[in-house]
């Protein structure tokens, strides 16, 4: 990564790129006065922004932080989950024991294998 010194760098030469660019490119020289007043109120919107974001992120993490609302769901049992998946429980608790299974692919819906694959063994 970057060092200190070559953030310091790098911030120093994006500062001047960016004073050159509106030098060239934004300043009005015949209306210095205009152009002077944009950036102020740019720069007064953006700080203002600033504050409100700011304001409402800490009025929310104020506000909500120490609430507690999140819990785990409760384990779904063999019976709900061959419910929801249409298949007998038995497919779903000989998957559960299963080591390996392998689904075949088909976009008609889940596709349940009648055996399942348990991995092929392995040779030193």
């Amino acid at each position: 990564m970057i060092g200190l010194m070559g953030q310091f760098v790098l911030s120093g030469l994006l500062w001047f790129l960016g004073i050159r660019y509106v030098q060239h490119y934004l300043w009005a020289p015949g209306e210095a006065a205009a152009t002077a007043r944009a950036v102020w109120v740019t720069v007064g919107v953006a700080a203002v922004s600033a504050l409100a974001l700011g304001g409402w992120g800490e009025y929310n993490r104020r506000r909500y932080g120490p609430l507690r609302r999140r819990r785990m769901p409760s384990d779904m049992t063999a019976a709900e989950l061959a419910q929801a998946l249409s298949v007998p429980v038995e497919t779903i608790e000989r998957l559960q024991r299963s080591r390996w299974t392998e689904y075949p692919h088909e976009t008609s819906g889940l596709s349940v294998p009648e055996a399942p694959i348990d991995p092929p063994p392995t040779t030193p």
